[in-house]
């Protein structure tokens, strides 16, 4: 009973200090009640963030262009994400189209579709390479990008 009540106080002494207990002592003391304190600090989210591009043919030489995502926020604002269309070339990547001012789902998801003519798809002789960015803004991280996947074809 003495290496519990032991164990606890030493959790809650390493809690209130700001350090961290590993091992047989720390799973102790938390099995007997101990309350768990929050982080005074601000704790960096873990995140699993991610952008894909898909372009199909819908004829007569137009492409449906989707764009869709996740992106972990602290927060969502309205009008809080963009995207751009690149093509990927040797020398630059030449912006293509934008769509901006769309507002991504409660919990960080995004999902833009539209229809765009193969004229602007097709940014060099031979095979096209294009891709897009996710412009992302969050109250708390402030802005970040997300870049999809290269679609190559001959557009």
């Amino acid at each position: 009973m003495f290496r519990y009540k032991l164990a606890a106080v030493a959790a809650a002494t390493a809690v209130t200090a700001g350090l961290g207990l590993a091992g047989a002592g720390a799973a102790n003391a938390q099995s007997i009640g101990e309350h768990k304190a929050k982080p005074s600090a601000t704790v960096k989210r873990a995140s699993y963030n991610y952008a894909h591009l898909a372009i199909r043919s819908v004829g007569g030489g137009n492409y449906s262009v989707t764009i869709s995502g996740h992106a972990t926020l602290t927060s969502v604002t309205p009008r809080n994400f963009s995207i751009s269309l690149y093509s990927d070339d040797t020398w630059f990547d030449e912006n293509l189209f934008d769509k901006n001012w769309m507002t991504t789902f409660p919990n960080g998801d995004f999902w833009t579709q539209f229809t765009i003519d193969g004229d602007t798809l097709d940014e060099d002789w031979g095979q096209d390479e294009v891709y897009a960015r996710a412009h992302i803004w969050d109250p708390a991280l402030g802005s970040f990008q997300l870049t999809t996947n290269v679609v190559t074809g001959s557009f």
